[in-house]
């Protein structure tokens, strides 16, 4: 599917649509994405062995060397379609969040869809509103795995609980609302708000209402916390969170055990990290097909 998706990149002077780049750019831009996506994989295989087969960041890899090397169209649809199957790869991956991810690749899908059957509409950037913060979540992203690390090592403080508190405020004020405000963006632009649900794509559980607005369940958990609408609970050197969110407007009330927080901590990383690579293999699917591809599409 030829889409114009308009790339809006920090080394870019101006945003541009991928339809009117050479093949010169085109090739610079899709070894990039390329690269990226295979070190996600890689990445993963390392950090968390047999999680992630290391096959395919090997073909991806091979993906990216045919692209670096190319003088024109070279790939074919097979080739194409590995992008595709890692990125449902992805989506299946932990059921828990499997829904929402599944959501998020349909909503995008329906954009490009309508993108490809508008030829005047003058292009659309599906990760703008991300990049303008990205140095924040790098750096939001960074210090939670710095801490991660460290409450590993000291499990009995009170620092522990603390200090994942204050990432989970830091990554919300960062991440979510990065996303959130993309992800409506879309949403509110193609006219899908009967179809699509940006808190219900963002929440690890479900969705919360308070005070009449609906919020994702990572947000009604940060919006306790700046209230101090919680308490930890400690019994030899294990501990519990208890979360009150009556006074922010919201009936929503969870304890978690210190194993069932970092898990729900944890989805959310991974929620946020899958969202962002498909954004950028959604990106990168359309480049391919309209420089790359040798086949005609369909």
């Amino acid at each position: 599917m030829i889409v114009d998706i308009i790339l809006s990149e920090k080394r870019m002077s101006t945003p541009k649509k991928q339809t009117d780049f050479s093949f010169s750019e085109a090739k610079e831009f899709a070894s990039f994405y390329c690269s990226r996506v295979a070190s996600f994989a890689e990445n993963w295989n390392s950090t968390i062995p047999n999680s992630m087969p290391l096959q395919w960041a090997i073909e991806l890899r091979v993906l990216e060397s045919k692209i670096k090397n190319s003088t024109g169209k070279c790939l074919s649809n097979d080739e194409i379609q590995l992008l595709w199957n890692f990125a449902h790869y992805l989506i299946d991956f932990k059921p828990e969040i499997q829904p929402q991810l599944l959501s998020f690749w349909n909503l995008y899908h329906d954009v490009f869809k309508k993108l490809a059957n508008n030829k005047s509409h003058p292009g659309y950037s599906v990760r703008n509103f991300i990049i303008e913060v990205f140095p924040r979540i790098n750096r939001a992203d960074r210090l939670a795995e710095k801490i991660t690390v460290e409450t590993n090592e000291n499990r009995s403080s009170m620092l522990v609980p603390v200090s994942l508190l204050l990432i989970h405020v830091i990554r919300t004020e960062t991440i979510e609302h990065a996303f959130l405000k993309q992800i409506n963006d879309a949403i509110r632009t193609f006219n899908l708000s009967k179809k699509y649900d940006a808190e219900a794509m963002c929440s690890i559980a479900e969705k919360i209402k308070q005070r009449g607005n609906w919020r994702t369940d990572i947000r009604a958990i940060r919006n306790a916390i700046a209230h101090g609408c919680f308490s930890i609970n400690f019994t030899n050197d294990k501990w519990e969170l208890d979360i009150s969110n009556e006074e922010t407007g919201s009936t929503f009330n969870k304890r978690f055990t210190s194993k069932e927080f970092k898990e729900f901590f944890n989805l959310a990383t991974l929620l946020f990290k899958i969202q962002w690579h498909l954004l950028i293999i959604l990106t990168l699917l359309t480049i391919l097909a309209t420089h790359f591809s040798l086949e005609i599409e369909k």
